[in-house]
């Protein structure tokens, strides 16, 4: 089980993540997932860290997130289990599902935030963050 959530504050323009798993020490998959000025990248499911780190590298060249998200698929043969987000420091998201994650599988995508979740108890788990997120800016 595994839920998170990428978002740029509209007030302030920062970028933050938060993450929840079933996995020990879950924390050590978000290395390198912000950048300040250029944006954040967040894998769930069966994480790779070395995918944020390359995102946050693409971000900080100026690529979109849509093409952040190709070169992390296009370079990863095991992106099948795995749910990627990518956002950069205007708020544009991007997002990936991957086929082989475990259900109940769901994300949401907003103005300026992506939520993420996988091996979900329900989809209600997903809608319940996004919503929090957006009744409090």
């Amino acid at each position: 089980m595994g839920f998170s959530i990428l978002a740029r504050c509209a007030r302030t323009g920062q970028i933050g993540l938060a993450m929840a798993s079933d996995t020990v020490a879950v924390g050590r998959t978000c290395d390198g997932a912000l950048r300040p000025g250029a944006g954040g990248s967040i894998t769930q499911g069966d994480p790779n860290p070395r995918n944020n780190r390359f995102a946050t590298s693409l971000l900080a060249q100026g690529a979109r997130p849509a093409h952040v998200l190709r070169e992390l698929i296009a370079s990863d043969p095991q992106s099948a289990l795995r749910q990627i987000a990518v956002i950069d420091r205007a708020g544009e998201i991007a997002v990936h599902e991957g086929g082989e994650l475990q259900a109940v599988v769901a994300h949401q995508v907003g103005d300026g935030y992506a939520v993420l979740g996988a091996a979900l108890a329900s989809e209600g788990v997903v809608a319940a963050m996004a919503g929090r997120f957006t009744s409090d800016p």
